[in-house]
Parts: C-alpha cells; structure tokens; sequence
C-alpha cells in the first residue's frame, strides 16, 4: 500500500498521505496543491500585458502549490527512509519482548508499559502498535485499540499486519 501512496504523491500531493491514513495531512496538502495549481493557472491565463514572473499574485499561487508538493514529497522520503536509522533496536526489541511476555501472561498493565517503552524509542513501529492495540481492545477500551490500528496500517510499510489488523478492527 505504501508503494501506490508514494508513487501517488509525485503526480498529485496528497493522495498518497490520504490512503495511507493521513486524512487531514493529505487533504490540506491536496488543496494547498490545486489551490495553488488553479490559481496560478487562471491568473496566468487572465494576465493582460504584465509579464508572468512580476506579478505577485501569481508567484504566490505557485509558490504554494510548489511547496504543498514538496511537503508531500518529504513525507513520503521520511516514511521511506525511516527504517534506516531506528534508534535504540537493542532496547525496542527488549521492550517489546517484555511486553509479549506480559500479554502471554494476560499482565495488561505490564504489557501495555512495554509496548509504549518500545514505542518510545520508535515511535513507527508497527509490531509494538498491533499489540499495544489487541492490548487495548482485551483491557476494554475499543476506540483507543481503533486508534492504534489505524496507526499501525498507516506504519506498516510491508503490509505485514494488514490481515491482523482487519481482523482486529472487523470486531465489535
């Protein structure tokens, strides 16, 4: 999924945040691009004798659909490349095995405190998000379990959880 995002993006910004499940980032990148796009284009089209690069109006509309593009752009190399330098992995994995060990044990608490340890040290970490999620909807709390799911699709870049995660957000 995150492949058609990325490659959505270049054509047009936005999109690709949008089907990632980053509705509101992409929409404001979205409009900030047409905005920018169609306002440019139709200032350019009404100008009379003004030459194109000195009026302001239309240097503006440019200037934010370039940077409404650029954003989308950055958001997807940062999704990208975030893997490259997870910080701490040593500490997230031990973290994260502690917390498993407690949700073995049905030790909410416990497992809930390790999966936000190891959430903390990589905040985009999609295996300690499915979990904190499950452990979520086991304590009885189903729109922070949603909440976590969601998030969890949106950083799981290899689509490794998107079964788990349907099946997690499919019960009542």
């Amino acid at each position: 999924m995150f492949r058609r995002g990325a490659l959505l993006s270049i054509v047009f910004p936005g999109a690709g945040q949008i089907i990632e499940g980053k509705p509101v980032a992409g929409f404001l990148m979205a409009v900030g691009f047409a905005v920018g796009i169609g306002g440019a284009v139709f200032r350019w089209i009404t100008l009379d004798a003004v030459e194109p690069l000195e009026d302001t109006v239309l240097l503006i509309a440019l200037v934010l659909a370039v940077l409404a593009w650029l954003g989308a752009q950055l958001e997807t190399i940062r999704r990208l490349f975030r893997r490259c330098g997870a910080p701490a992995r040593e500490k997230r994995d031990a973290h994260y095995r502690e917390g498993m060990i407690a949700l073995l044990r049905n030790d909410l608490e416990e497992a809930e405190a390790g999966f936000k340890a190891a959430l903390r040290l990589d905040p985009w970490d999609a295996d300690s998000m499915l979990q904190l999620g499950t452990v979520y909807r086991s304590g009885g709390r189903p729109r922070r379990a949603r909440r976590m799911l969601k998030k969890c699709r949106a950083n799981d870049l290899e689509g490794k959880w998107e079964w788990e995660i349907a099946e997690e957000l499919s019960e009542p």
